[in-house]
């Protein structure tokens, strides 16, 4: 049991301080320069997103366990969130919200 909370915390606390140093970094300093936001940096925003800590968690559980139904779940769950599937897709600020000075966002 010991080993599952050790790697759920580390991961947990690794990812987040990643996620959130990228949230503080990138904005002002885009790695494009301006123009389109290359390829391997929308895997790495992915990657260390909530969605991509969920299958690295899900990967490193699957080697604790030794089970490969779940490795191959997990590795089919990364390349679906780090390849193809848009993760702010429906996303919108609702009309009238942006006059409040917050930003409220909502799924359609």
């Amino acid at each position: 049991m010991l080993p599952y909370a050790i790697t759920g915390a580390a991961t947990a606390v690794v990812f987040t301080a990643a996620y959130t140093a990228a949230a503080a970094y990138f904005p002002t300093n885009p790695p494009s320069g301006g123009g389109p936001m290359p390829f391997w940096w929308i895997v790495l925003d992915r990657l260390i997103a909530p969605w991509g800590l969920i299958g690295l968690t899900l990967l490193v559980l699957a080697r604790l366990e030794r089970n490969v139904a779940l490795l191959a779940f997990t590795l089919s769950y990364l390349v679906l969130v780090l390849m193809v599937l848009p993760t702010t897709e429906g996303m919108q600020i609702p009309e009238g919200h942006s006059k409040l000075g917050r930003h409220s966002w909502m799924l359609r």
